[in-house]
């Protein structure tokens, strides 16, 4: 018996041919030049990946329309940020699919009221796994080390990150100077629902301005947060 959901091709050839033709038809739609093979073929590799997760249900509907929606997906992320609408949140957090037609609920919300949203909802799994693999090696990379610890505590990401690592780059950040609390984030800290109130916080934790951080915050969420498989996950399942 076949393991190949019955709307796909059995041959992986095929497959691979028919999520390049879409893959080269979304990219055609969104203005990208075709001789930009090497982003047709990283949104055919990321399609592929979505795959063997197991992100494709064909219950929910036909290979080709959840293709083209991930193919999208990804490709407006490389060309240019987008903002997460209501409809794609509550789909991901009943398991279902994005682009379910909610009526008043289908409007667009920034990145701040996705983390007001799921910050405490068990419903929503943005915060309920650790980093993937992918994200950790992203975050990694954030630089200056302040500013990682800012923006990981102001969005809640910081349970993501493993424990010994997340209490390593505190206490680097509290030997370059910045007085941070112990514990960090402290536990009143945790109880703020709205991110504009942990930079409140932060500003008297940090002894940062709080203008600093409030043009610190939509810099690195375009920069960064923004770039992370688990915020585009939540627009794409």
């Amino acid at each position: 018996m076949s393991s190949t959901p019955p709307s796909l091709p059995n041959d992986p050839q095929q497959l691979h041919e028919k999520i390049r033709t879409i893959a080269r038809s979304v990219a055609a739609g969104l203005g990208i030049p075709l001789s930009r093979e090497d982003l047709i073929e990283d949104t055919v590799s990321h399609v592929w990946t979505r795959l063997l997760e197991g992100k494709y249900n064909p219950t929910q509907g036909p290979f080709a329309a959840w293709c083209r929606r991930v193919c999208k997906n990804y490709l407006l992320d490389q060309i240019q940020p987008r903002e997460i609408t209501w409809t794609d949140l509550l789909a991901h957090s009943r398991g279902g699919s994005a682009g379910e037609n909610n009526g008043d609920n289908d409007r667009t919300f920034s990145i701040e009221e996705l983390f007001a949203s799921s910050y405490n909802s068990p419903q929503v799994s943005l915060f309920a796994m650790p980093f993937c693999p992918d994200d950790l090696d992203k975050v990694r990379k954030w630089k200056p080390m302040r500013d990682r610890v800012i923006m990981l505590a102001a969005s809640g990401l910081w349970v993501k990150a493993p424990e010994d690592e997340w209490n390593e780059w505190v206490q680097q950040v509290r030997e370059n100077g910045t007085p941070l609390p112990n514990p960090f984030p402290p536990p009143e800290f945790l109880n703020l629902e709205d991110p504009s109130d942990r930079l409140g916080e932060l500003a008297k934790m940090t002894r940062l301005s709080r203008n600093h951080l409030a043009v610190l915050w939509p810099r690195r969420c375009r920069q960064w947060l923004t770039k992370l498989r688990c915020i585009r996950e939540v627009r794409e399942e």
